[in-house]
């Protein structure tokens, strides 16, 4: 079965059920690992109602227990949550039959009760698997959005316009809040200034005060030889954004100085900059024309 992960918080969620707390106690001091948040309890119904009522990516869960055994809270689970993973505990092989288990409640691992480097395996075994899923299916939402607003970005016909659209979308969909793009006004549509400009955050400025209250930085910016797309700054990055037609045309600058950006995300959104603006010079350079 396909499981889809219920949030897109990276921390993993493992809940586990044991009717021995020393056991639970020793499980969950073997994981030191902040981007987990493991919650223990010998109480197959709270184990339950906490599944109900919480996200959690990972089930580990002991097999005999009183007064419901493993199999049983399992296949309750089962019944309104189809994607949670889940490890199941014995040490009872005679009396559960893994292969027989693992297709009727759909479990995705075994584990010998009492066997911790087992267990430990097992659980960062899925771990990776639920974090490489998370982030997947995180890309993907992103992608949508990004496909959901690329029809309004080419029914404008006014660079400025551009940056406005483009610049909150990605402020929100890659979580910075301070950003701005700045590009180069080869059209001369900005009442002679060099720059068209849009910022978000601190850089929510006009062009005019951007220049003098970040002159060592826009300074900077201009020394710049766009030879390759990313550059890594003091306190964040700037992508280069450029066209066939005018080797350099601007940037798009993100600060965050532990920002870690996907790059094919990112280079969706540097291309579909450089071909809406391509598309608005065209259009602009057809209409002078008439």
């Amino acid at each position: 079965m396909n499981k889809k992960i219920k949030s897109e918080n990276s921390v993993i969620k493992i809940l586990m059920l044991d009717d021995e707390r020393s056991t639970i106690d020793a499980v969950i001091g073997s994981f030191d690992d902040e981007k987990m948040f493991i919650y223990g309890t010998t109480d197959p119904f709270d184990a339950l109602e906490k599944i109900k009522s919480n996200e959690y990516d990972l089930f580990v869960t002991d097999y005999l227990m009183k007064p419901i055994n493993g199999d049983e809270v399992i296949e309750r689970i089962r019944k309104f949550d189809d994607m949670i993973y889940i490890i199941l505990l014995t040490g009872h092989a005679e009396i559960v039959s893994p292969k027989e288990t693992f297709k009727r409640l759909d479990i995705q691992y075994y584990c010998e009760k009492g066997k911790f480097d087992t267990l430990s395996m097992c659980v960062e075994s899925a771990c990776r698997v639920i974090s490489a899923q998370k982030k997947l299916e995180n890309i993907s939402e992103k992608l949508k959005h990004i496909i959901s607003f690329i029809p309004t970005m080419y029914r404008v016909q006014n660079p400025l316009e551009i940056l406005k659209i483009i610049l909150p979308e990605i402020s929100y969909l890659f979580g910075i809040k301070d950003t701005f793009l700045l590009i180069d006004d080869v059209i001369n549509i900005n009442y002679g200034n060099k720059y068209l400009y849009y910022g978000l955050g601190k850089f929510n400025v006009t062009l005019e005060v951007f220049s003098h209250q970040f002159s060592d930085f826009f300074q900077n910016i201009e020394k710049d030889n766009y030879q390759k797309m990313f550059a890594e700054k003091e306190h964040g990055h700037v992508f280069h954004i450029k066209n066939k037609f005018i080797k350099k045309v601007g940037i798009l600058y993100l600060e965050n100085k532990g920002f870690k950006y996907n790059e094919e995300l990112m280079n969706i959104f540097i291309t579909l900059i450089e071909s809406a603006l391509e598309n608005i010079f065209l259009y602009i350079l057809y209409i002078e024309k008439e």
